[in-house]
């Protein structure tokens, strides 16, 4: 009888196949990486979102939360209170607003095509002896997404990072952003795995960020109108009519006089809102834009020189609670038109360095870099908006968004 080894060659050959195949398999599923084994792009870092269906279509916004001591850092708190140098890198899909301790550090949004960038933002001064809670609120208005963060020292090293430790807050909590409420009603946190997964592919690049100016300049709208027939502009200083704040509208419309560069902040009163939609540009745009010609405001935004720069649409998605929403992007703009059932709304900009000539229009991608434009797609805030207005009969074809 011949035994030789290399009898049983194809079935240890099968048998190797077979493992590697079925490793493979576990590697693609949600919450885990394939890259486990070899050394990530971002150190420890993991994409990580909510935990629930997958096929989600409607608006999501959240706070995502770890807390750590400074020893996580590498520092011996005996020796000195905190390290010198801590950046935070971060990246999410479709926005965040990063926090720590309370102190923000910087916000951005996922580019509209192309690998993911991590924003690059200083961290050690907004940190503190003891236990320091790392805070980012995260939105994406199609419902699925993804967040990768890390703290990271001044050699690069990682330590910090995002995995399924983190919690998920999806309620805005008095004390949460700042550490002094506990974390006791949070649920742990989905991970989708390492770079590159899903859709994500790898990360491109790391880009150093300028942290937001301490005490910026805001400035207020010259005057407001509340959206529907009839009614006319009124003097912020004076306000709108009371009988107007105390019931829900369907949106308004706030002219800040010139155009200014920032970061706009929404106020919103009443009902526990869910999500908005805005638009921001040199003039009255939207789906009104017929109410705001009727009043003869569109001449009065007219650009000089020419100059081509449209309204951007812009989705307004709330943590549950929430009555405050700010703009995770500068942007340039007169006029601010918000929709949606709101009931006392109110806006102001936080001053932002003005913008650069392509940060104004945007980078053309995909096919609009071939000369094509796309046909426009309706989001789901839109649609939700949408069946709002029609709670508001005096507003015919409002619903039209």
């Amino acid at each position: 009888m011949n035994d030789s080894p290399l009898r049983f060659g194809p079935i240890f050959a099968l048998v190797i196949s077979v493992a590697v195949s079925l490793w493979l398999l576990i590697a693609q599923l949600p919450g885990r990486s394939l890259l486990r084994a070899f050394p990530a792009e971002i150190g420890q870092a993991e994409w990580i979102w909510t935990e629930g269906p997958r096929d989600r279509r409607s608006p999501v916004a959240f706070y995502a939360l770890r807390d750590f001591h400074l020893a996580e850092l590498g520092r011996d708190p005996a020796e000195s209170p905190a390290p010198a140098v801590v950046y935070l890198e971060i990246t999410a899909d479709e926005e965040y607003d990063a926090f720590l301790n309370g102190v923000r550090l910087g916000s951005g949004r996922l580019a509209a095509s192309g690998l993911p960038s991590l924003d690059r933002w200083p961290a050690a001064h907004a940190l503190r002896p003891g236990t320091n809670r790392l805070a980012v609120e995260v939105r994406s208005a199609r419902g699925a997404g993804g967040l990768l963060a890390r703290l990271v020292d001044g050699a690069g090293r990682s330590r910090v990072a995002t995995d399924d430790r983190w919690q998920i807050s999806r309620r805005a909590l008095r004390g949460l952003v700042t550490g002094w409420q506990p974390l006791d009603r949070a649920e742990p946190a989905f991970s989708w795995g390492r770079p590159p997964a899903g859709r994500w592919g790898s990360l491109q690049s790391v880009l150093p960020r300028t942290p937001p100016a301490l005490g910026a300049a805001t400035f207020e709208p010259r005057r407001g109108r509340i959206l529907g027939p009839g009614q006319a502009w009124y003097d912020m200083e004076s306000g709108p009519p009371v009988q107007e704040v105390r019931r829900a509208i369907p949106g308004a419309v706030f002219d800040f006089g010139e155009e200014i560069t920032g970061h706009l902040h929404l106020g919103f009163g009443g009902n526990d809102l869910r999500c908005a939609l805005a638009f921001v540009g040199p003039r009255p745009a939207g789906p009104f834009a017929a109410v705001e010609a009727a009043h003869g405001e569109i001449r009065e935004g007219e650009l000089p020189d020419g100059e081509v720069r449209p309204t951007e649409s812009v989705s307004i998605v709330l943590v549950s609670g929430a009555r405050h929403w700010r703009d995770t992007v500068a942007r340039q703009f007169r006029y601010v038109t918000v929709l949606g059932a709101v009931g006392g709304v109110v806006a102001w900009v936080e001053q932002a360095p003005p913008l650069a000539a392509a940060e104004k229009s945007g980078p053309r991608r995909g096919v609009e870099a071939l000369g094509i434009r796309p046909p426009r797609l309706r989001t789901p805030i839109e649609d939700e908006v949408g069946r709002e207005l029609q709670r508001f009969p005096a507003l015919a074809g409002g619903k039209d968004l």
